[in-house]
């Protein structure tokens, strides 16, 4: 019978390696990383959802108002699933 998925691939023996304990510390930077553009993806939907007077005068400024809000949630959910990934 023929194998089933995908073919694996050999990796070439001269394919750079990286010892574990670098991977630790690219992984702990891309958290970090991650970590704060959660925080500022936040900081962006809070004064989305707190918009000035002249942000909401207009329905097309109201709808600009809600398609940024939705682009932070987004964002921010990307973010954790990426973030979850990394455990």
């Amino acid at each position: 019978p023929a194998p089933t998925g995908a073919t694996k691939t050999p990796t070439p023996a001269d394919f750079p390696r990286v010892s574990g304990t670098e991977q630790k510390g690219r992984d702990s930077d891309r958290r970090a990383i991650l970590e704060r553009e959660i925080v500022t993806e936040q900081a962006l939907l809070e004064k989305a959802k707190n918009p000035t007077p002249a942000q909401t005068a207009t329905p097309e400024a109201r709808k600009a108002l809600q398609d940024s809000i939705a682009l932070h949630e987004r964002n921010i959910e990307a973010l954790n699933k990426e973030i979850a990934r990394l455990r």
